[in-house]
This record gives structure tokens, C-alpha cells and sequence, in this order.
């Protein structure tokens, strides 16, 4: 279980922070899959602050279609996996 936390840290350390992939479009890849029931959060990039409450992705909320938006860390990672 540490070595799939360390993993998980590594990832969020190194991942983009805001705005470092504007401009990739679809390209841009999920560093971070964020679900919950039909809901699915797809992060391309970590907020700047030391504190992390936001964070930027595609989210699905389940209803077919999709948007780039700014995500609320907290209420997005009830679940997480890569």
C-alpha cells in the first residue's frame, strides 16, 4: 500500500500545473481519474497553490457529454485511480 502512495504522490508532484497544457486541446493527457457513479473527472493539470483545491480536466457528469472546466479538488477525490 506505501509504494501506491508514493506512486499516487509522484504523480501529483510532477503532473502539469494550471495553464501548462493550454493550448493542447485533446492532447493534453489525463494525469488523474477522478469517478464516482456515471460521473468521471479526467485532471490534465494541478492547481499552483500549496493547498491544492481545484484542478483543471474534462469531467462527464454522466449525462453524455463532456466539458474542460476548473474542478473542485475536494468534492472530485471520493475516488481516484490512474
Amino acid at each position: 500500500m506505501f509504494a501506491k502512495l508514493a506512486e499516487m504522490a509522484g504523480i501529483v508532484t510532477t503532473m502539469p500545473m494550471t495553464y501548462d497544457t493550454d493550448g493542447q486541446g485533446q492532447q493534453a493527457i489525463a494525469q488523474l481519474h477522478y469517478f464516482t457513479g456515471r460521473c468521471d473527472c479526467y485532471i490534465t493539470e494541478r492547481d499552483q497553490q500549496t493547498e491544492q483545491l481545484q484542478a483543471f480536466g474534462l469531467a462527464n457528469l454522466g449525462y453524455g457529454a463532456s466539458w474542460a472546466k476548473s474542478i473542485s479538488s475536494p468534492k472530485a477525490s471520493s475516488t481516484a485511480s490512474r
